[in-house]
């Protein structure tokens, strides 16, 4: 899996996919990240239509079924997750959380966080 998406347009793929997997309560690995990375870049139309169907239907999601997504869509087949494409998530996570990302200041404390 080769991407030439921009930096811009990676990262809006990236938050996306964060959010889906939080909704779904599903780990934040690269197998779900992969998942939502190719729905929300709209380069995979057949997982795309699979997955708007599905959620039509008003399902969720579990770890189990994200295998079955990966293996049948992204994989197609071929040999589990390779060496090469681990390496690149690798490389993104860090670029993506490199120190010079993290804030300056300190995050508030959720606890003191008021809500309505």
């Amino acid at each position: 899996m080769l991407y030439s998406d921009s930096v811009e347009d990676s990262r809006q793929y990236f938050r996306l996919a964060l959010e889906e997997i939080g909704k779904f309560g599903l780990p934040i690995d690269p197998l779900n990240y992969c998942i939502w990375y190719e729905y929300f870049s709209e380069r995979n139309s057949a997982l795309n239509k699979f997955i708007d169907n599905y959620l039509k239907q008003n399902k969720t999601f579990s770890s189990e079924f994200s295998k079955q997504l990966f293996n049948q869509f992204i994989l197609n087949g071929k040999e589990p997750l390779s060496e090469l494409v681990q390496n690149e998530l690798k490389k993104f996570f860090l670029i993506f959380f490199a120190p010079s990302r993290r804030p300056t200041r300190p995050l508030p404390n959720p606890a003191t966080i008021s809500r309505p």
